[in-house]
């Protein structure tokens, strides 16, 4: 799965922001849609170690960072990074980062049987439910019976925002990613640069 994540984090986005912005003023939930992606990046760095004959320490497979403790570590370190180099605030960061994480979580949950170790290293139990079954693919990128039930939520929710929120509509959401794009290109600069200019 990798389009059905996206799709079923923005409906969670949508409304994570609603909320964020009605107790907070602030709306971080661009960041549950970047983090949904995170635990999958434990494929990406097995084919990188396979692609480099590296299998030392350890070799990292797909599925080691399906668990909660991936999930407070890569969010701390987010949460500590973006809060040092701008001025987001921790807690936001941190919350917004453990949401799109354990929707990820819950994504697999109820799409495979059992499959990833959720409470490793207390348990090396395996967990998953199957509740909407993987029934057919589309093109490589996503299953069609999960997909279209993420289209669907993801309906929803734009109804659910645009219902309760009066200000919002999907023009103006969309153009505000333009502005989370500059963001993350700043991020990226600090990163690579070390720019530690705060964000104006």
């Amino acid at each position: 799965m990798l389009l059905e994540h996206i799709i079923y984090s923005a409906a969670l986005a949508l409304v994570v922001g609603m909320i964020y912005m009605h107790y907070t003023g602030r709306n971080p939930s661009w960041l549950v849609m970047i983090m949904t992606i995170a635990p999958d990046t434990d494929f990406i760095i097995n084919r990188i170690m396979l692609a480099c004959n590296c299998q030392y320490p350890i070799i990292i497979n797909h599925g080691d960072f399906h668990n909660l403790i991936s999930m407070l570590f890569i969010s701390l370190v987010t949460a500590l990074i973006l809060s040092r180099y701008t001025k987001m605030h921790f807690t936001d960061v941190l919350c917004c980062s453990m949401i799109g994480f354990a929707a990820h979580l819950a994504e697999d949950f109820v799409v495979y049987t059992a499959w990833y170790g959720y409470f490793y290293p207390w348990s090396l139990r395996v967990y998953g439910v199957a509740i909407i079954p993987e029934t057919g693919d589309l093109f490589g990128l996503a299953d069609v019976h999960v997909l279209i039930i993420g289209v669907l939520l993801l309906t929803l929710a734009v109804g659910v925002r645009m219902y309760f929120d009066g200000g919002w509509t999907i023009r103006n959401h969309i153009m505000s990613y333009f502005d989370v794009g500059q963001r993350i290109r700043y991020f990226a600069e600090v990163l690579l640069y070390g720019n530690s200019e705060k964000l104006e």
